[in-house]
This record gives structure tokens, sequence and C-alpha cells, in this order.
């Protein structure tokens, strides 16, 4: 029986080649990025005897990134689905939810957080997010130190309270200590090109900052020096004790 090679054949064994495959599809493109990263360091250090100590393969030191929407008809799941989409091409892995499902209490934990909500009658946030904000807004929310934050708030510019409740959230993740990670935009009913603006600029801060991490080889300490080869190029110096004919 003829048995068909794969493309490892020449520089890995059969085993090696399974073990590579089976955590290949376990990868998100953002760990697959940061392993490729890895190997070039090894690559150039101690597959090359540059005398660099690779650090051991650890978890990728990129931030959680969570996209999070409230919205009532539609629109806001809309763009936090193409914003997710938009993150996935650059190789990062967001989380997406919704704010009627989510556990408002996880949200101390959140690391980055984009956050896309729309504004109903007089400044009033979707009946689906109400849960959400109540909290978010209460003496029950917890100091949010660690996390980075940037909202996009939809509205019509007719109603007087024009996108009062991504104004609300924006003041309160403020209170809360977060950190902005850029200005709040604000949407018309035309939203389409703003909220691409607002989209592209995080996600491009997003991946240089991945890009950064992924590329990053520490170095711990100084290898011991390859064994020297010795010819008639490189004689080994050495005392004669006696000379015997």
């Amino acid at each position: 029986m003829t048995v068909q090679l794969p493309v490892y054949e020449g520089a890995l064994s059969l085993d090696q080649w399974q073990l590579v495959e089976g955590l290949a599809k376990t990868l998100t493109a953002e760990q697959a990025r940061w392993i490729s990263g890895y190997f070039a360091g090894l690559d150039a250090g101690l597959l090359r005897g540059s005398g660099a100590v690779v650090a051991p393969v650890a978890e990728p030191e990129g931030r959680a990134l969570t996209i999070l929407y409230g919205t009532e008809t539609g629109n806001g799941r809309a763009l936090a689905k193409e914003l997710a989409q938009a993150a996935a091409e650059r190789g990062l892995a967001a989380k997406l939810a919704d704010m009627a499902d989510y556990k408002v209490r996880q949200i101390k934990d959140e690391q980055d957080l984009l956050i896309i909500v729309s504004t109903h009658g007089e400044g009033d946030p979707p009946e689906p997010a109400a849960g959400f904000f109540e909290f978010i807004e209460s003496g029950r929310a917890p100091k949010l130190d660690a996390v980075r934050y940037s909202v996009l708030a939809l509205g019509d510019s007719t109603y007087e309270h024009y996108c009062e409740a991504g104004k609300r959230l924006d003041r309160r993740l403020e209170e809360l200590g977060a950190a902005r990670l850029g200005p709040r935009v604000d949407c018309d009913v035309d939203y389409d090109e703003a909220a691409a603006g607002w989209s592209e600029r995080l996600i491009e801060t997003f991946a240089s900052e991945s890009e950064t991490v992924s590329a990053r080889v520490v170095q711990l300490r100084p290898a011991a020096a390859a064994a020297a080869v010795h010819d008639k190029r490189n004689p080994f110096p050495a005392t004669v004790l006696e000379n015997i004919r």
C-alpha cells in the first residue's frame, strides 16, 4: 500500500506533525501569530547560537477585548457584529455581549471594553439594557481602575436628549475609574461613516499593541558559549610535557 506523506516530510517527524496539527486547530488568530513570533525568536536565538535564552511559552500577554452593545431596534447589534468581524480580520479575539444578557458583576474583570448603545424616548437606554444601566449607575457598581473603554452612542439629533444613554455610560465609567481609549462618538440617524471611523481607530490601536506583544522575545540570561570547533585552522593550544621519538 502506498502512503501519501503530508507536508511535514523532511521537516518534522510524524509524531511532531500530529502534535502541531492538533495544536493549530485550537488556536485563535492572535495565539497563532504569537506562537509564530515565539519560534522566530527561537530561530534567532537558541537555534543559531546567538547566546540568547528565550522565555518559556506562556499565555499571550495581550489584553482581553469585549464588545458590549445595548439595542432595541437592532442597529447596535449589527454594528457590534461588524466591529467583532473587523477585529478578527486583524487577528484580535473579541467577545461579543448583549447588555440584556450580560452578567453585570463581571464588568470589574474586563480589560478593554467597547460599548455601542442607542438612546430612545427622552434620553432613555434601550429597554433590554435597563438592568445594566440600573446596576452601573447604582452604588453597587465596582471600581473599574483596570478597565479601558470607549463609547459609540447612537441617537437622533431631532430629540432633546440626543445620545443621552451613551453620554450617561461615558460619564459613569469615568467616575468608576475606567480610562478612555478615545473620545465618545455621538452618531445621528446617518451613523455609518462616524461609526466606521470610531471602529477603525480602535481596531488599529489594538492591532498595534498586539503586534508589539507578539514580536517580543524575552531574554532571561546569557546562554553558555557553544563548544568551540578545533581543526587545522583553529588548533587547540596545549603544553608539550615530553617529546619521545
